[in-house]
């Protein structure tokens, strides 16, 4: 059922992933015929959990009110989630909150106002547990809002209080080769080879992910609606982590030459 629900546009062409019909509703509303479908898959107990997972996904990007209390149980479980998992990246992180985060932003286009105080509560429920699990880039986007800016402050502030573990930078993996001498003076069957270590995912803290990126860009949101408030957390934020990633990212808050 999946397959025609989100992999199979309007004239009945296969598509390669879901993102093709989640985005099209936006412009396409015979898209949102398919709601009552993707919430039998939710609610399927025999369906697989990434097609769940996926028709979550659909109904939270097109503000389907009813599936906000899913997505907030999901936010509260963490990695505890059965939906956690379902989508990784190259570094092994999980993505299943990236995606969330930017479907409940997507969603403020179709909700109903009545419904928007719950989409919200959900926004809140994130940004409340960002010093804890990976939201990545999508949830700073989803909380760009000046009603977010005393979420997004607490969750910094206690994101400072995090034990030294948690703020760990990965490190960037040296290539390891071997000296070779000249060509000419080793028979060619006994010359070595040159030799590469095989890239390895960077590893994080105990927080799991670059804790002060994800800090770096709420605080960067929080500037654009409360700068007295965020400049400080950006300067402790940089006491913890002054890579240049994390200070690009905060450099509209704290320039490069403060």
């Amino acid at each position: 059922m999946i397959r025609d629900l989100l992999f199979t546009d309007l004239d009945g062409a296969r598509l390669p992933d879901p993102e093709t019909v989640i985005h099209a509703a936006a412009d396409e509303p015979r898209y949102l015929e398919r709601v009552p479908g993707l919430r039998s898959v939710l609610v399927d107990d025999a369906a697989s959990r990434y097609h769940r997972y996926l028709a979550l996904l659909a109904l939270t990007a097109w503000g389907h009110a009813p599936v906000y209390p899913v997505v907030a149980a999901t936010v509260e479980q963490g990695r505890g989630s059965p939906w956690h998992g379902m989508l990784t990246d190259a570094a092994g992180r999980d993505l299943t909150f990236p995606a969330l985060a930017e479907a409940v932003a997507d969603g403020a286009r179709f909700v109903p106002d009545i419904a928007e105080p719950d989409r919200r509560r959900v926004l809140r429920a994130m940004v409340d547990k960002a010093d804890q699990l990976y939201f990545g880039w999508q949830l700073a986007r989803a909380a760009d809002d000046e009603s977010f800016a005393p979420d997004l402050a607490a969750v910094v502030e206690r994101g400072l209080t995090r034990p030294a573990d948690a703020w760990t930078v990965p490190a960037v993996p040296k290539p390891v080769c071997t000296v070779v001498p000249p060509p000419s003076a080793v028979p060619p069957a006994l010359r070595p080879m040159r030799t590469f270590p095989t890239p390895k995912a960077p590893r994080f803290g105990s927080a799991g992910f670059h804790l002060a990126l994800q800090l770096a860009d709420l605080c960067a949101v929080l500037a654009k609606h409360d700068r007295a408030r965020a400049v400080p957390l950006a300067r402790e934020l940089l006491r913890r982590d002054s890579s240049t990633v994390v200070r690009t990212h905060l450099c509209s808050v704290v320039p490069f030459d403060a």
